[in-house]
């Protein structure tokens, strides 16, 4: 088929040099990885955005435990947009090492996503019945996070070969 072709002889080339190692990718490999570095950079830009959509709210959360559940979420966000953006670099850089790098922080990075979904959804609960627009927000947003991270994620690792 079409997809099994070497679309150049550099590529050809590069396959038989390395007889011992996986064949060169081909375009479905790289759409599929090009699909994962995609969801790498959007979950992130979510993640983030997501956070600092609650610290906007943070006026109309209750004292306690509103700044505990604020800091979870920050903390969250933080911590998985940092591997994802790590996996990112790694698979990218030194790809040999890639499935490696992560199978050893894909659960650190989804109780990243369980604290800041979880935290997200508590707050949404707590903001006052005036904030009926911004709790609707909130509470889907975590649906999405949850979502993502659950169900997106490995089925994009996956494809990707690299879970």
């Amino acid at each position: 088929t079409a997809n099994d072709r070497f679309y150049s002889a550099h590529e050809l080339g590069a396959a038989l040099d390395q007889p011992d190692r996986a064949r060169t990718p081909r375009d479905h490999d790289r759409r599929a990885f090009r699909w994962w570095q995609f969801h790498q950079g959007s979950v992130s830009v979510f993640s983030v955005a997501l956070a600092a959509g609650l610290w906007l709210a943070r006026d109309w959360l209750p004292a306690w435990p509103g700044a505990e559940l604020l800091l979870a979420v920050l903390v969250g966000a933080l911590a998985a947009t940092t591997l994802r953006l790590h996996l990112w670099f790694t698979a990218r850089v030194y790809s040999s090492s890639a499935v490696a790098q992560h199978r050893r922080v894909i659960w650190w990075i989804r109780a990243a996503d369980l604290l800041q979904t979880a935290g997200t959804f508590a707050a949404a609960v707590m903001l006052p019945s005036s904030h009926p627009a911004a709790t609707a927000l909130l509470v889907a947003s975590a649906v999405v996070l949850a979502l993502l991270s659950v169900v997106v994620e490995p089925a994009t690792a996956r494809v990707a070969k690299l879970g």
